[in-house]
């Protein structure tokens, strides 16, 4: 767990491996296509990318339901066939592997357990013959990949995230129970060691050398030395690991809510603010960047384009009138504006751009987004902001008791205290002492009980 995680198709992975977009073609305006849709709902989300060598305009609402349109002629694309799934699953690998096997699935397995993942339905899952025995999910609905795993990473993550989070199909497909098994057993072992540690004080006895260990044994021996040196780093890992699941429904904030995001878009998404085709709004974007996605955004009652490069690097422009110049970054003062409107009542204690990672806003791989502008309210919950200095969007937000959670949660049980998993290897090296540690305490342990169990028998 400390090197491997649960096989994710990342943002940054999908950006890179996108087609590059053909801008030139995005001809028809977003606007017109009321025509076609039902109505124009608040959409959560709407872009612009290529699939098979043709650009595209897919959109989900609130619901999470999936459209997808043409956007040279704005018609309806038809779902994804077998053929085209193998096709985005060659292009993947540039044309050098090919499907062995690919299959429709309807339901969610062990590679695709969330319940987002429905609104794809039926995946299209294909195993591919590289050397890396690579699996490929495709949404039938907008033709995306969506999962990707190796049979490295499958391995490891048996290894790994699976056992750690207790995380088998069978259990994680359901999740009330899954969350229960997690609880249960979290309560368990915190039960298992903080008794452990009290009676471990209680049986140590004093002689000329000092504080010693009462026990002839040696499994017991061993057993209450480690106890005494690892006991307390296994009770936090397993406190911690019980926060996790958000017991006793304590669920701290760190995300902005469905009414706070309107106000800050000053208004809904909705499809017939873009009149103006990308093509026009990016006319003057310098060649070398390369665009392979498009993003349609309100904010504080305007609507934009924002167009992504392979390197995830990003440029704006507006997208209801006739603009044909990039826009490099909202005004900072507009942002700042927007974020002081969900307190119209309090005023922030402190306002700044960060180009570091601070003990909040970070990630263990140093693949975070600097620099971001930093809002906090002293009042107000003392709540903090976290905003893309170019879009303005809102990348964090926490509060009083997420900042505790955070303290709690990944400091306990990752040992993510001063700056410390981005001291190499000195965080390597402290936490593979002390899961050895409590590793020995826990096969002392299973070792006792089970020369007790024996005893029992006889």
């Amino acid at each position: 767990m400390m090197y491997v995680d649960f096989p994710q198709y990342r943002t940054k992975e999908r950006l890179a491996r996108q087609q590059p977009l053909s801008l030139n073609a995005v001809t028809f305006p977003p606007g017109q296509l009321l025509h076609s849709l039902k109505q124009d709902k608040a959409w959560k989300q709407v872009w612009i990318n290529m699939l098979l060598n043709r650009p595209v305009i897919r959109l989900q609402d609130n619901e999470g339901e999936l459209l997808m349109f043409y956007a040279d002629n704005g018609l309806p694309v038809p779902s994804i066939s077998s053929d085209e799934a193998a096709t985005i699953a060659r292009n993947y690998f540039s044309g050098r592997y090919w499907p062995s096997r690919i299959e429709a699935i309807s339901e969610l397995d062990q590679w695709i357990p969330r319940s987002s993942f429905l609104v794809h339905m039926p995946i299209y899952r294909a195993s591919m013959d590289d050397p890396d025995k690579t699996v490929i999910y495709i949404s039938s609905i907008t033709g995306e990949i969506i999962q990707l795993h190796t049979q490295s990473e499958r391995i490891l993550a048996w290894c790994g995230p699976i056992i750690h989070w207790i995380y088998p199909k069978e259990l994680i497909l359901r999740r009330p129970l899954w969350r229960g098994v997690v609880i249960f057993f979290s309560s368990l072992g915190i039960v298992a060691s903080v008794t452990g540690i009290v009676v471990g004080i209680i049986r140590v006895k004093k002689n000329k050398r000092g504080y010693v260990s009462p026990y002839r044994q040696k499994w017991f021996r061993w057993h209450h030395y480690t106890g005494f040196i690892f006991g307390l780093f296994v009770c936090t890992w397993v406190f911690s690991g019980l926060l996790s699941m958000s017991p006793f429904d304590w669920s701290p904030d760190v995300e902005i809510s469905e009414q706070d995001n309107r106000q800050l878009q000053g208004g809904d998404l909705q499809i017939r603010s873009f009149t103006q085709p990308a093509a026009v709004a990016f006319a003057t974007i310098n060649p070398a960047f390369s665009p392979v996605e498009i993003e349609f955004m309100r904010f504080q009652g305007k609507d934009y384009y924002i167009i992504y490069n392979s390197k995830g690097q990003k440029l704006m422009s507006v997208a209801d009138t006739v603009c044909k110049h990039v826009i490099p970054s909202l005004p900072e003062a507009d942002i700042i504006r927007a974020i002081r409107s969900l307190h119209p009542n309090d005023h922030p204690s402190d306002i700044g751009l960060i180009h570091h990672e601070d003990n909040y806003y970070y990630t263990k791989h140093n693949d975070i987004q600097l620099p971001v502008l930093r809002i906090k309210y002293g009042s107000a919950n003392q709540t903090w902001y976290y905003a893309d200095e170019v879009t303005g969007k809102i990348l964090l937000k926490n509060n009083a008791s997420s900042r505790m959670n955070r303290w709690l949660y990944h400091g306990l049980h990752s040992l993510d205290f001063f700056n410390l998993q981005h001291r190499r290897p000195v965080w390597d090296l402290l936490m593979i002492f002390l899961l050895t540690g409590g590793t020995a305490l826990n096969i002392t342990g299973l070792v006792i009980g089970w020369k007790y169990a024996r005893r029992m028998k006889k």
